[in-house]
């Protein structure tokens, strides 16, 4: 049996900036001394890498860690809230206006917190709108509402016994059997 390919840190920065300088993988896998099978299930992330660092270069961006200060535009925080609002997760946020996500927190921290809170107002505003207008909505909307702000429960806890209620079938078959050797001489052996 063959043994498994473990890539070392060296071969992982070599895979990396060669197919940050656009060296073909199958060129790759021969310096490494590998095939390229291998070399695209081992060193997936460091190809990934290099390749969008030679996009980057081919579009004219500044590498990852050499970027100009980030200066967030009106449009960019006004987009960032309302991703936020949506309940787009931060990574995908940071992916749509190309920055990092560690950065996209760094930047962007009020629109992220107050996105969230926004959207969460105008769907609750909404609700409340419905549910004290008029139509089939309103009952669903107002049920839901007084559930989740007034406490109300269709669990709520059933009236006591003796309080003229009927006993369901399995409280009335506890008590029947616990009864049940009443008016018998049984009485004592049983209980």
């Amino acid at each position: 049996m063959r043994k498994l390919h473990q890539p070392t840190e060296d071969q992982r920065r070599s895979a990396e900036a060669m197919a940050g300088a656009g060296v073909p993988q199958a060129q790759i896998a021969r310096a490494l001394q590998i095939d390229a099978k291998t070399l695209r299930l081992r060193y997936r992330a460091e190809l990934d890498r290099g390749e969008a660092a030679l996009a980057r270069k081919i579009a004219g961006e500044p590498a990852l860690g050499t970027a100009a200060p980030i200066v967030p535009t009106q449009k960019e925080r006004d987009s960032v809230e309302a991703m936020a609002g949506f309940g787009v997760p931060h990574e995908d946020i940071a992916r749509v206006i190309r920055i990092d996500a560690k950065t996209l927190r760094l930047h962007y921290r009020g629109e992220l917190d107050r996105g969230h809170a926004v959207a969460k107002v105008k769907v609750m505003q909404n609700l409340f709108t419905i549910a004290t207008g008029s139509g089939r909505e309103a009952v669903t909307a107002s049920i839901f509402w007084l559930k989740c702000q007034a406490g109300w429960s269709e669990y709520a806890a059933p009236p006591a016994a003796g309080a003229g209620a009927p006993l369901g079938k399995k409280e009335q078959q506890r008590l029947d059997a616990e009864t049940a050797a009443d008016d018998t001489g049984w009485r004592g052996l049983v209980n």
